[in-house]
């Protein structure tokens, strides 16, 4: 059976979002007023062009995950990312701390989230689908060498799901 736990947001993504969306709608009111109430091929062009990007980065956002006897799936507006669990090594819930200093690579740092490419200084390449950096996160690491970082809003519920049906019967807190 597939349990889904949602992602635990931060008070700083609540933040940001409602100030990108509140800007980009005072941008938009103050396009069509400064245009006499009209909207042209080029005002519809700037405003279609400020929205874009924050389309596309509301559409790569994670919104879940389901963790289910064979799998862990990192849900996503579009789309699904799937963990096998036999290709994972270890799976442990970590501190901010224990990552370094923390750097985007090809990353969203805050708008709909964490996620995307970061470079931790102490654990390298990490891919991330957080809705905080702060507290609650996961690091699972692969067999592939691949590190993924993760912040489920019921953490001890997700660890103990992941280390159900796994070949070790400890599961992978160890």
């Amino acid at each position: 059976m597939e349990m889904e736990i949602d992602l635990l947001y931060s008070k700083s993504v609540t933040t940001i979002n409602i100030l990108v969306l509140s800007l980009l709608l005072i941008l938009s009111v103050s396009i069509y007023y400064l245009s006499g109430k009209k909207i042209n091929t080029l005002n519809a062009l700037v405003i279609f062009s400020m929205y874009l990007p924050i389309i596309v980065t509301f559409f790569y956002s994670p919104t879940s995950y389901s963790v289910s006897p064979k799998s862990i799936a990192i849900n996503k507006v579009i789309g699904i990312i799937k963990v096998q669990k036999n290709d994972i090594v270890s799976l442990k819930e970590i501190n901010p701390q224990d990552l370094g200093s923390f750097t985007r690579k090809f990353a969203s740092g805050g708008l709909f989230g964490y996620y995307g490419l970061f470079n931790s200084e102490k654990e390298g390449n990490i891919r991330v689908y957080c809705g905080t950096l702060d507290t609650n996160l996961v690091l699972i690491k692969l067999k592939s060498g691949k590190k993924i970082l993760v912040s489920p809003y019921h953490i001890g519920k997700f660890i103990d799901l992941c280390g159900e049906n796994t070949p070790d019967s400890r599961g992978f807190n160890q």
